[in-house]
């Protein structure tokens, strides 16, 4: 669902200010758990699942571009770095918590404890004097109310942002496709890895990701944001290769930390230039169009990855996804980020 709410959710908040996008990012999602919570069919729980994409689609564009909205261009990278590193030790953390949840509590009680978590929280969002002073509309977002496709047609047609769209649908067909379908088979079955160690491996990529989100925001406030992204897509494509060669769980533990290393650099980069590429008047519709096309390989990413593993074989999938990285990189010296 998050590949149809992403753009009317930039546009959304470049029309109306980032608060209300945030309260009700917060409302929906405390509906979806609640839904998910008590869904007793699966129409049900598809409805819960629905609203939850919508919930998280509002949230996570729209903070991202408040935090940029918020801070100086000078200290951007760490800022942006920082939220998503909060949101990766959550998404790390959150992990091991609903296991121990659903062993004690069965499945939906976990989803409803959520909810009871998110209703003190909407109360606080709602009520918060300095959401409603940071987050107040700007007379840069989208001044003259240009229509929806108007709008989308300026953050489409610009090269620089055209760059980034690709980019990013290219690194989720890794993240998704590679990592997340192929990865876990390649532990399974060919290397015959126990469940425990295919849980350290995917852990250690997780940690990886935290801890390089917060040092790529830092370096690219001080070397510029093309250099950072040049160096993790670099690393992106030569951990991808390296797959092929690594086959033992002490060589891929530092591997799988690497991928982490690498993706995190790339996913800190990507929305701060393409805030810094847009024009101010298009930026949430512009951050929409880059998050639509990271959702569509996160889609397109596993069913590629899976006909290839079944019609050829599992090698060619890494070669792929490095291939696919790789490509991109000479695109990176094309981007043009706007005089801040």
């Amino acid at each position: 669902s998050r590949v149809f709410f992403e753009l009317p959710s930039g546009y959304l908040s470049d029309r109306i200010g980032r608060r209300t996008p945030i309260v009700s990012s917060v409302a929906i999602t405390l509906a979806a758990t609640t839904v998910t919570g008590l869904a007793r069919d699966p129409y049900q729980l598809a409805l819960g699942r629905g609203l939850w994409g919508l919930g998280s689609s509002l949230f996570f564009l729209t903070s991202s571009l408040l935090i940029i909205d918020i801070f100086d261009v000078r200290v951007r990278g760490r800022a942006l770095g920082t939220l998503q590193g909060i949101e990766w030790t959550g998404s790390f953390l959150g992990a091991f918590a609903g296991g121990f949840a659903v062993e004690l509590l069965g499945y939906n009680t976990p989803f409803l404890l959520y909810s009871l978590i998110l209703l003190p929280l909407l109360v606080f969002t709602y009520f918060s004097r300095d959401l409603k002073e940071y987050a107040a509309p700007r007379r840069e977002n989208n001044p003259d109310k240009v229509p929806l496709i108007e709008s989308s047609r300026r953050a489409a047609v610009d090269r620089s942002l055209q760059i980034i769209y690709c980019i990013a649908f290219f690194q989720f067909i890794l993240e998704n496709g590679v990592i997340g379908a192929i990865v876990p088979i390649y532990f399974k079955e060919y290397l015959s890895i126990d469940e425990v160690r295919i849980g350290i491996l995917l852990s250690s990529r997780s940690l990886g990701y935290i801890f390089t989100t917060l040092l790529a925001g830092f370096f690219s406030d001080r070397v510029g944001r093309k250099p950072v992204l040049f160096a993790g897509l670099v690393l992106d494509a030569s951990a991808m290769l390296s797959f092929i060669y690594l086959n033992s769980f002490y060589q891929l533990l530092p591997l799988m930390a690497l991928t982490g290393a690498a993706g995190g650099t790339v996913m800190v980069m990507l929305p701060i230039l393409t805030a810094e590429v847009s024009d101010p008047s298009v930026r949430g519709t512009a951050m929409g169009l880059y998050r639509t096309s990271f959702d569509t390989g996160a889609v397109v990413g596993p069913i590629l990855m899976t006909a290839i593993l079944s019609y050829f074989d599992i090698w060619k999938c890494f070669t792929v996804g490095a291939l696919s990285i790789a490509a991109t990189i000479p695109f990176t010296r094309r981007i043009r980020p706007r005089s801040q």
